[in-house]
């Protein structure tokens, strides 16, 4: 919006800050300039999301290389994860679609001490409604408003974000509004509609699509995940039925449970009471997030 001072102040800051949102099957990084990003074709790279020692490694990476294509001028390193979390002391905790992290790992003091830079992190839905709050819809909206003559401004927003999980946040007045625990705006803990003991995460996203799919074709439960997780090894774990007269879904085949079961599964691992430092290779324990 012309004239107002956060657009200005946002557009005319020169600093470069270095970004990640991280979602539980992509990590994408690029860098930040007066309110613009400035790689041409910035990384995005995979979140092995339920291995934190492989995670951790492509976000250093990732980092790392953002880092030198700027020039190493970064201040700042600011990312966005989705779930709750111990933001404000940069500790990730049990997030459901990055289950590595469970327990407690406090990657902004890892990240801080690693690039030499201070690191923060916040809600992926949260920091979506602060940026269409600064410099995105609602100054859209206002400039039309002001360009047709209305003396109305909009400084209010819900964000929401729809994808592998379900997410939002809420602007008031211009500030994010964060809450007690990191958690205001997390919409996806509300109830679902039609199954009240499923939040309604479960009836949105990505993986609500797939078990609604796999229920209505009367697959085992999970098992459609099971046979997405790696596909190179699917025909041994998960055989395919054998060509008929028919193509598509066969609602109801002898054995097919057993065979799903297996797949649903498959790729199950244990929880580790310890985990790796891969800055430094000392042992990070487990924290819980407070």
């Amino acid at each position: 919006m012309a004239g107002d001072p956060a657009m200005d102040a946002l557009r005319n800051d020169q600093r470069v800050v270095l970004v990640l949102d991280a979602g539980g099957t992509g990590l994408r990084f690029d860098a930040i300039q007066g309110g613009r990003a400035l790689l041409v074709e910035p990384p995005t790279l995979p979140s092995f999301g339920d291995d934190l020692a492989r995670c951790l490694a492509q976000i250093r990476d990732g980092f790392a290389a953002t880092h030198a294509a700027t020039g190493r001028r970064a201040v700042a390193l600011s990312l966005a994860f989705p779930g709750p979390a111990d933001y404000r002391r940069g500790i990730i905790g049990d997030l459901p679609n990055l289950t590595g992290f469970r327990g407690g790992v406090p990657l902004g003091p890892m990240l801080a001490a690693a690039f030499g830079l201070p690191a923060y992190i916040n809600n992926d839905g949260a920091l979506f409604a602060y940026g269409e709050a600064l410099g995105g819809l609602l100054p859209f909206v206002n400039d039309r408003l002001a360009a047709a003559g209305s003396p109305r401004r909009f400084r209010n927003l819900l964000g929401v974000t729809l994808g592998t999980g379900f997410g939002g946040g809420i602007v008031i007045d211009g500030r994010l509004v964060v809450g007690d625990n990191s958690a205001a705006g997390q919409i996806w803990m509300l109830r679902h509609r039609d199954d009240r003991g499923r939040t309604v995460e479960e009836g949105v996203s990505i993986r609500a699509v797939r078990r609604v799919y796999a229920e209505a074709a009367r697959l085992a439960a999970g098992a459609e995940e099971g046979c997405d997780a790696d596909r190179r090894d699917r025909d041994r774990r998960c055989p395919r039925r054998p060509r008929g007269r028919r193509r598509g879904v066969s609602p109801a085949r002898p054995g097919r449970g057993r065979r799903d079961r297996r797949c649903a599964g498959a790729d199950r691992r244990p929880g580790r009471a310890r985990r790796r430092d891969l800055w430094g290779g000392r042992a990070v324990p487990r924290r819980a997030a407070r």
